[in-house]
């Protein structure tokens, strides 16, 4: 089971050249998983999507703004992460399921 757990003072790179730091914050290995980060495509999504495709996840980066997306799986690949874009509907059942092929 994966757990985030708190430890002060020590600092986390930051992901993808994003600037924010995750301070003391550690995680279990993600190798060999699959995140699909929804709003990925900007911001804290773009954050998060980082840090978990450093931490070893393949990740699927999720927006409305194609060009947006691909900019953030463009960084993710640059630091050796694995990451697609993918954009839809995330309360459409037909783009969910897009999304997963």
């Amino acid at each position: 089971m994966n757990s985030i757990v708190g430890t002060p003072g020590t600092p986390s790179p930051s992901p993808a050249g994003t600037g924010l730091k995750l301070e003391g914050v550690r995680m279990s290995t993600l190798e060999g998983q699959v995140a699909l980060v929804t709003g990925s495509s900007r911001g804290i999504g773009a954050a998060v999507a980082a840090e978990l495709a450093r931490r070893g996840a393949a990740v699927a980066v999720h927006g409305r703004d194609q060009a947006a997306a691909s900019d953030v799986v463009a960084a993710i690949r640059h630091d050796a992460g694995h990451a697609i874009a993918v954009t839809g509907d995330v309360t459409n059942l037909d783009h969910l399921e897009a999304m997963r092929h």
